[in-house]
């Protein structure tokens, strides 16, 4: 709770009025177009939940433009490290810290995406938790499998797995400007990483998809034809979970190795 309260005063220290006010703008401006082209894809009915899976599941905006986004708003915590003697007790009290402020950011960045998608859909969606017509056209070979879970709860699920993708994201940048001490060189590693699991999806050498950041997050066409099992949702949650692990471990041992 105390590092929790920390990350968020250390954010409102890193990041300016203005600066926030931008990365809104651009959420807006997103948010505008993909609406606009989910509105006009079908004359279907429509709701809600159909707009999230549309947004989280397009390839296109996920790994092309909110990773992007989320990346350059990631970039100021690698100043944490410069401050860390003044502003913090030790290295795990800094550590801690930032790492409440990766975990943070994804989470306020996705907040706010869902709250500008909401606010647009208040007059022109409906919010029932049943499948709409559009989504029963649109996902009509996974019709067995919707039959058995309702929207609300694919949402859910898919939004984690999102949420756990940017924060992995984060943690790459964070824990390899922890080991480099050049925040150019994390950011443009975590980049690299970051293409690397898009080139693999996009090579179609599916044999290898099962360690791509895209096969992890996107639900349809990866894993949902195993929902009636759970068995992808489970296994895309455990390579995060894990993947996240090692990284906090890795990055927490290198801290307490460091001389400042």
């Amino acid at each position: 709770m105390r590092n929790g309260k920390k990350s968020i005063a250390y954010l409102s220290i890193l990041y300016s009025k203005k600066m926030v006010h931008v990365y809104i703008a651009i959420f807006i401006a997103l948010s505008f177009f993909k609406f606009r082209e989910f509105l006009l894809d079908t004359n279907l009915e429509k709701n809600f939940f159909d707009y999230i899976l549309f947004i989280f599941n397009d390839f296109f905006v996920l790994f092309y433009m909110i990773s992007v986004v989320f990346m350059i708003i990631m970039y100021p915590i690698a100043q944490i490290k410069r401050e860390m003697v003044i502003r913090f007790q030790d290295r795990k009290d800094w550590f801690k810290t930032a790492v409440g402020c990766v975990f943070m950011i994804a989470l306020i960045m996705m907040a706010v995406l869902l709250i500008i998608m909401l606010l647009q859909a208040l007059i022109t969606l409906k919010f029932n938790n049943g499948w709409s017509e559009y989504a029963l056209y649109k996902y009509a070979k996974y019709e067995m499998e919707l039959s058995l879970m309702n929207p609300l709860s694919l949402v859910l699920s898919n939004l984690l797995l999102v949420f756990l993708y940017l924060s992995t994201l984060g943690l790459i940048f964070f824990v390899s400007n922890i080991y480099i001490g050049n925040s150019v060189f994390a950011l443009l590693i975590t980049i690299g990483i970051n293409c690397g699991s898009i080139i693999i999806f996009l090579s179609r050498l599916s044999s290898f998809y099962f360690i791509t950041f895209v096969n992890n997050t996107i639900f349809f066409d990866n894993f949902l034809s195993k929902s009636s099992n759970n068995i992808g949702f489970i296994y895309s949650l455990a390579y995060w979970l894990i993947l996240i692990g090692l990284l906090l471990l890795g990055g927490r041992s290198k801290v307490c190795k460091l001389d400042f």
